[in-house]
């Protein structure tokens, strides 16, 4: 498995290639550099991005308005307490400016 550092720019290879290997996605968050393990799922004709956030896959796909949501596993709420929403939009937000 091949595993790099990439600037967001690399999400618009990922886009228009089959890309499956994961790649570091890298975030600027309340001050701090965070590193996550991320990779392009195609599914026939959509496509996802997973995040691994905290040990938890997190799924970023287009909603119906055409902007990423977030879709987090049933019960995490159970099992971690909360996600950290901020970090979610701002995820979403380089999606979203990146394939724009």
């Amino acid at each position: 498995m091949r595993q790099g550092r990439y600037n967001i720019r690399i999400l618009l290879t990922a886009y228009f290639l089959d890309m499956e290997d994961p790649f570091v996605l890298e975030v600027d968050h309340n001050g701090k550099k965070i590193e996550l393990e991320t990779r392009f799922i195609r599914l026939g004709y959509t496509w996802k991005f997973s995040v691994m956030i905290d040990e938890t896959e997190v799924l970023f796909e287009r909603d119906e308005s055409g902007s990423f949501r977030a879709v987090i596993p049933e019960g995490i709420y159970e099992k971690k307490g909360s996600m950290d929403v901020s970090l979610l939009q701002k995820i979403a937000g380089m999606l979203e400016s990146a394939l724009s």
